[in-house]
């Protein structure tokens, strides 16, 4: 689909973030892969940050832990 110069699209993304994961944050980046050559000051898809067909957001992924603890006494 074609998206207007200026509109916005929005929609929703849900990952599952391995359980094995012992990071704090995720980077989550977004490029403009193709154009109709009207993007004269960008190249798409080169995976150029600073140019303004790319941008990235970082979210802050919160450690939980679940422990829990058996002990037997043994001897008295």
């Amino acid at each position: 689909s074609v998206l207007a110069q200026g509109a916005s699209l929005t929609f929703n993304v849900s990952y599952t973030i391995d359980a094995t994961f012992q990071g704090t944050s995720l980077t989550n980046v977004a490029e403009i892969t193709e154009d109709d050559g009207d993007d004269e000051d960008s190249t798409p898809d080169n995976d150029v940050p600073t140019e303004d067909d790319q941008d990235d957001e970082t979210i802050t992924v919160d450690q939980t832990y679940d422990l829990a603890l058996t002990k037997d006494l043994t001897s008295a």
